[in-house]
């Protein structure tokens, strides 16, 4: 059955005329895809109550310097979502201070930075990736100066520490990575589990 919806796909690749496909939007073409099975990531944002509120309209209007336009792909919207509900969590549960591994483009530390959490967080260095872009303005200056660019096997806890120059209001916490976005509150920022950084 795969290869007859692969076969498909591809003869209407070939088949539609540059004209029609010219005259589709781009969520439109990203609909197709994904019906059509030839999207590997089909936005899979969660049509709920929770992305219809004030608060999440309000942050997501001010997160859109986040938004990367790319050829015939609409702006997916499930990142924005899934920062938004893990900042809503940390805040619930009292975390004050993340610190992110893999912040990227600064999306889920502005969202976090937004509900009160000060943050900071470690990239790669310039000279080992290109996607590593922080929107101008989209986080202020006193996050913007607690982000690092070491790699995570060379940080140090002095390079965290540093980074902490206002006292904490509320306990530490510690985001340990993006992929995980595990929050362990209450736990010293400057160390994991295993005693490493």
């Amino acid at each position: 059955m795969a290869a007859v919806i692969a076969d498909i796909a591809a003869l209407l690749r070939r088949c539609v005329p540059p004209a029609l496909k010219a005259r589709l939007s781009a969520r439109a073409k990203a609909r197709l895809r994904a019906l059509l099975r030839i999207e590997p990531w089909p936005d899979l944002a969660v049509r709920h109550s929770l992305f219809r509120s004030s608060e999440y309209r309000r942050l997501r209007a001010a997160a859109r310097a986040f938004d990367v336009e790319k050829p015939n792909k609409p702006i997916l919207e499930r990142g924005h979502q899934t920062s938004f509900v893990l900042a809503r969590w940390f805040a619930a549960a009292g975390v004050g201070r993340a610190f992110q591994v893999g912040y990227a483009n600064g999306r889920y530390i502005f969202y976090l930075a937004a509900v009160g959490i000060q943050c900071a967080g470690t990239d790669l260095p310039d000279e080992d990736t290109a996607w590593v872009n922080l929107p101008e303005g989209s986080l202020d200056v006193a996050t913007r100066k607690r982000l690092l660019r070491i790699d995570f096997f060379r940080l140090t806890r002095a390079d965290v520490d540093a980074v902490w120059f206002e006292p904490a209001a509320r306990p530490v916490s510690h985001v340990r990575d993006t992929a995980s976005m595990a929050g362990e509150r209450g736990v010293d920022p400057r160390l994991s589990h295993d005693g490493s950084p």
